[in-house]
């Protein structure tokens, strides 16, 4: 052998390792390095390595091993001299990763931490072992717990629905495992994961559930990187069914935990790069697409530098989609067809499943709609292999528009009522009538069903398309009142013209993100018109509601004088946008339709807040307002009205006639302090500054309710009210039915709203902050749906009891719906905070002609807001335009005859 060739033969392991680091199938690279036990070891390791290590353990001895991840996901393992091998529990692409030793003999026990082919090129990680004293009982449960997470890990990659059922009872079992043997850190991990595997199920009562215990364990163990994780995935949960507010104050808390860590980080470019990563994805919800690329494709650069090809794909999807929204579709198409080559190599089937539907979406987006309908059915089948039904309803909605674009109306509203179907499978999970709405406005609004049957209609108005969009968009709305509402599909033309009755028109408004529709039932049919879009008309609705509350509000340190200016300017400017808003929502074809007939309004959101009573009368000469003209009735939805209607024809006739719960005094009153920390987040009762709110808005000084309550007693016919105070123990008395043999009934107290939590919202009983605190003294609207009433009239003379969190595709979630669901007929309440005196004079008035002339409440209501505005000191619409009335009642036949 030549001097060469000895030469060469020497080089081939150099070329072959530097082959393999190269590859990135490189293995182990040192001898077993000796390892004592609380000792800390640092090191860097490149990608496809193993590092061993041996530790010598004598039995007895139980010992925990935890890997600090830098840059790289990292796994660890253990294996005895028997070959027994106990991998770690696989927590999260940074962070520890650790895994628990008893030994039971004297021996040398092999640790490996094993660096994957296809992650980051280099990485560092450091390695620490502490000793543990644990029962070997917990011990065991410890093994058992890892053992299952393992395998819990292999069935989640299966990516089948079985095998994430599978999955998730081991979770559950290894959660239990730790937390009866105090590894805090390891539960929490698990049912991160647990969290995951409901979430993608569309189980998202459980996921919450499961996410928030993790959270609860983070923050025992103070630890921040698991805390903004567990918040993350609590604030994608949460979005899934709408809950808006809880979502923004997760964000800016995981926000403000991010900032704390980013000093830790910085030296960290992967960390750096999931947060380039973060800030794009939250540019791009904001609409904000050009900053959205631009970090995007920072971030894709550091992660191709590390050469993390999952990561790499990870960051694809989002910049594909703002490509997109940027008409940049070639872009958008090379990064969604690169995405889906890295999953399908990675043999990632739930990435695949993303990858088609992202390359269909981009495809619809270009308007190549065949291809787009291939990729989306691809991209479908694998979800439902998945059993992921909150991508099978995008999926098959997105295919129903692919459809609907080439002129198949049938394919089109076919597949967008098989994503309906499947929405009201994943809502009925959610079990508080709030978490349903809040998941209506995020998935069960139909428009693109409604926008393509509009599309049809308006092309041949004479076909049944009209029909069919309005059944599509009020189906969407009061469902949290019905569970079992009517099928409108089902429901002849003839029958959904009762609603409002013969003698009255119903306006349901459908407000979208593109154009917004108003459908107008009568007895000469329906009629659609076309309206603006959501973005035009709510922000109008805003303006106005503002203006005719500018004397609720209390500005601080303003002077007397400047907010009598405030308030004369808002009078001023009022009649203006109120024209300006009454011509958009109130179209010349719409009002011939309606003529001088009676008014039932469907709206939500915004709309539903707003009383139309403030919108100038097209059809009246003198240009008087709509609540002056004529009777004005609100309703959640034509199937809501129907099914309440149909409802209580079963219910058994109230055999009394008016019940008046009256203001009480109830211990002390004033002066009376509460501790800032007697009030817990998590006890369910009012918060402390709406308890402090109530009691300086004079809980104990409502002269004029006195008054108005006398009167009302003093109207009805002899022997036929029943006087209640407001006490705590009425609240007791109410939830065990003592007004559920009443026709009318009429609360005269302060009411309230909690914007975050609606089922914290309520009336007060009582005038005692302790009592208001520990939630005695309040009727809270989640009392009210357990309520069983007959009443066919409830009126809630109190400050702000229609109102809730607006949801632009259910009725306004309030104490007015919380009644109906209870069983009232219709529901008298008020948009705003009322004048007390007003109030009086007002319900005054409205009693006189329901117990004198048995008008109907809507008819009795339009004279009421007559009588105060030829008043001078009542002239404004705040007075009396805020009296709202919901249900299904009849407007213009009479009141006390109805049966």
């Amino acid at each position: 052998m030549s001097g060469l060739q000895r030469h060469l033969l020497r080089a081939v392991p150099l070329l072959l390792f530097l082959a393999s680091v190269l590859t990135g199938s490189y293995v182990a690279v040192r001898r077993p390095a000796e390892l004592l036990r609380g000792q800390a070891i640092s090191a860097r390791i490149l990608r496809g390595q193993t590092h061993v290590y041996k530790l010598h353990l004598k039995t007895g001895q139980h010992v925990r091993v935890e890997v600090f991840q830098h840059e790289i996901d990292l796994g660890v393992a253990v294996v005895s001299a028997d070959g027994r091998r106990v991998p770690a529990m696989d927590g999260s692409e940074w962070g520890w990763e650790s895994v628990s030793i008893a030994a039971r003999s004297t021996d040398i026990y092999q640790i490996e931490v094993i660096a994957p082919p296809d992650d980051t090129a280099v990485g560092r990680y450091t390695l620490v072992t502490s000793a543990l004293d644990l029962p070997l009982a917990d011990v065991e449960d410890a093994e058992a717990a890892q053992a299952l997470f393992h395998r819990a890990i292999q069935l989640e990659r299966e990516a089948l629905e079985s095998s994430q059922r599978v999955a998730a009872d081991c979770l559950s079992r290894a959660v239990s495992l730790w937390h009866a043997s105090g590894e805090r850190r390891r539960a929490a991990q698990a049912l991160l994961r647990l969290g995951d595997i409901y979430h993608r199920a569309g189980r998202y009562r459980e996921a919450e559930e499961v996410y928030r215990s993790s959270l609860e364990r983070w923050d025992y163990l103070r630890d921040d990187f698991g805390r903004a994780e567990a918040l993350r995935k609590l604030s994608i949960n949460l979005d899934a069914v709408g809950q808006k507010a809880e979502v923004s104050r997760l964000v800016l808390e995981t926000e403000r935990l991010r900032e704390q860590l980013k000093d830790r980080r910085l030296q960290d470019r992967k960390l750096q790069a999931q947060r380039l990563y973060d800030q794009a994805s939250s540019e791009k919800r904001k609409g904000n697409y050009q900053r959205a690329v631009d970090l995007g494709l920072s971030a894709l650069k550091v992660r191709e530098e590390l050469g993390d090809l999952g990561a790499v794909a990870s960051v694809l999807h989002p910049l594909s989609l703002a490509h997109a929204a940027l008409g940049q579709f070639d872009l958008a198409r090379a990064n969604a067809e690169r995405f889906l080559q890295i999953r399908q190599e990675q043999n990632d089937q739930r990435g695949e499943a993303a990858g088609h539907w992202l390359l269909g979406f981009v495809y619809e987006r270009m308007g190549r709609y065949p291809q787009a309908i291939a990729s989306l059915k691809q991209a479908l089948r694998l979800r439902q292999l998945q059993g992921d039904r909150p991508a099978t309803v995008h999926i098959t909605r997105l295919i129903g528009a692919c459809e609907a674009k080439i002129g198949n109306v049938t394919g089109a509203v076919s597949w967008m009522r098989e994503a309906q179907h499947i929405e009201v499978f994943l809502r009925s999970d959610l079990s508080a009538a709030k978490q349903r709405a809040g998941f209506s406005e995020h998935l069960l609004v139909p428009d693109a069903e409604v926008r393509t049957l509009i599309q049809f209609h308006q092309r041949d108005p004479n076909s049944r398309h009209g029909l069919e969009a309005f059944r599509a968009a009020d189906s969407a709305l009061g469902r949290h009142l019905l569970e079992e509402q009517p099928r409108l599909e089902k429901t002849s033309l003839a029958d959904l013209q009762e609603i409002p009755n013969r003698d009255g028109v119903l306006f349901e408004y459908w407000l979208s993100e593109i154009e917004s529709y108003l459908f107008v039932l009568s007895s000469h049919g329906l009629k659609v018109f076309t309206l603006p879009d959501r973005n035009h008309i709510e922000p109008l609705a805003r303006q106005l509601y503002g203006l005719l509350t500018a004397r609720a509000r209390h500005l601080p340190d303003e002077r007397a004088t400047e907010a009598r200016s405030r308030i004369l300017k808002a009078d001023s400017e009022c009649p203006k946008l109120s024209r300006q808003l009454g011509e958009i929502l109130l179209p010349a074809g719409a009002i011939a339709e309606l003529g001088s007939r009676p008014l039932t309004v469907a709206a939500s959101g915004v709309l539903g807040c707003l009383p139309f009573a403030v919108l100038p009368d097209p059809t009246d000469s003198s240009n008087r307002l709509l609540g002056l003209t004529r009777p004005i009735n609100n309703i959640p939805s034509a199937a809501a009205a129907l099914g309440l209607r149909r409802r209580r024809t079963r219910s058994a006739d109230p055999k009394k006639l008016v019940a008046v719960l009256t203001p009480g005094r109830s211990g002390p009153e004033t002066g009376q302090s509460l501790p800032d920390g007697s009030l817990s987040k998590k006890s369910g009762k009012v918060s402390l500054g709406t308890v402090r709110n109530l009691h300086r808005a004079g809980l104990a000084r409502l002269p004029f309710a006195r008054k108005e309550t006398e009167a009302i007693l003093k109207l009805a016919p002899a022997g036929t009210a029943t006087r209640m105070e407001s006490r705590p123990e009425t609240r007791e008395a109410l939830l065990e039915g003592a007004l559920s043999q009443h026709r009318i009934l009429h609360f005269a107290t302060h009411g309230f709203v909690d914007t975050d939590d609606p089922d914290r919202s309520g009336m007060a009983l009582s005038t005692s902050m302790p009592e208001l605190a520990d939630g005695r003294g309040i009727l809270f609207q989640r009392d009210v749906y357990r309520l069983q009433l007959a009443a066919d009239l409830v009126v809630l003379s109190a400050c702000d009891t229609s109102l809730g969190r607006e949801y632009s595709a259910e009725a306004t979630l309030g104490l007015s719906s919380a009644f109906l669901h209870a069983g009232a007929g219709q529901v008298v309440s008020t948009a705003w905070k009322i004048d007390d005196e007003a109030t009086a004079e007002f319900m005054e008035v409205f009693y006189q002609h329901i117990f004198s002339a048995g008008v109907s409440p809507s008819e009795a209501l339009r004279l009421a807001r007559q009588s105060l505005a030829g008043r001078d000191r009542w002239q404004s619409p705040y007075f009396w335009a805020g009296f709202l009335i919901h249900g299904a009642g009849r407007p213009g036949s009479a009141f006390l005859q109805q049966k």
